[in-house]
């Protein structure tokens, strides 16, 4: 096996000697090239001269900064394909979709710790420990495909965008009521949130209490509950797309909406509910055969 396939080369380019420190103490552990530019313009001068397969990028650089960089790798027939990890604190949506713009392969919000940045270059290409043999060599055509396909592995908006913590107003429910006599539903299946369903119960029962605690804890985390109050009959389910969530999320979500209205999160039971509300947990998975 050739020494090149063991040992790739990585171009490390940013301004921050902590960065580079880090960098080198993460990949320490394994057989790998790695070269170190300080501003843009050597790290362009780098990437044409010792062909690295993977460049780790900062975007804020005096200097040429990364967008330039990137333009410049791009606009280049002899660094077009190389892969692109971005390295910043960069977060605003229209900096990351210009980023995108340029294909880069991977990104990184500092600070990071080592075990992250060795995961995602590990994604891009291989790396093997020092000392330890690697596995036996990929005929040259299955690596030249699989490189390929790396290089083509390009993000998408949505998976460089964090994703945002789900809320009640952004938790999807469909609703379903039936005839409190027959059982029969009624209406049909009619499409809400999260937050409009814990309000109509609070309007019911005239404030959040440990029952409505309970019932919504429970649909977060099976799916789906039948709830019968009163003159109500009604099955709540998560909307396609919901997926339920463990008990510390639930309550996470349904704390954060108390927080929203103003309401004490002391869910103390008030006097005389205890025998107003059947709560029925169905199986999700039974239900979705």
């Amino acid at each position: 096996m050739s020494l090149s396939m063991i040992s790739p080369t990585i171009l490390c380019v940013d301004d921050s000697p902590l960065v580079h420190s880090l960098v080198s103490r993460s990949l320490e552990p394994y057989d790998v090239r790695l070269v170190h530019a300080e501003d843009g313009m050597m790290g362009f001068h780098f990437a044409l001269n010792e062909n690295p397969e993977l460049v780790l990028l900062d975007v804020k650089m005096p200097g040429l900064n990364g967008y330039e960089v990137l333009e410049k790798l791009r606009n280049d027939s002899r660094t077009r394909e190389v892969s692109v990890l971005v390295i910043t604190s960069e977060t605003v949506r229209e900096n990351v979709l210009r980023l995108l713009k340029f294909g880069i392969q991977d990104y990184i919000v500092k600070p990071f710790d080592e075990s992250t940045l060795v995961d995602r270059i590990s994604r891009h290409i291989r790396l093997h420990r020092r000392g330890i043999s690697p596995k036996p060599a990929v005929p040259r055509a299955a690596e030249a495909s699989a490189s390929s396909k790396l290089r083509n592995q390009k993000l998408t908006a949505a998976s460089l965008m964090p994703k945002a913590r789900p809320t009640a107003m952004t938790t999807k429910l469909r609703l379903q009521k039936f005839n409190i006599t027959d059982g029969q539903p009624v209406d049909g299946i009619q499409e809400t949130t999260l937050a409009a369903k814990i309000d109509d119960y609070v309007l019911l029962l005239g404030s959040m209490n440990a029952f409505l605690v309970g019932i919504f804890m429970k649909l977060l985390e099976v799916g789906k509950v039948r709830v019968e109050f009163r003159d109500r009959c009604e099955r709540l389910t998560l909307a396609e797309g919901q997926e339920p969530m463990d008990k510390q999320q639930a309550m996470q979500l349904i704390e954060g909406h108390m927080t929203r209205k103003g309401w004490s999160s002391s869910i103390d039971q008030p006097a005389g509910v205890t025998q107003q509300i059947n709560l029925r947990s169905e199986d999700l998975v039974r239900s979705r055969r």
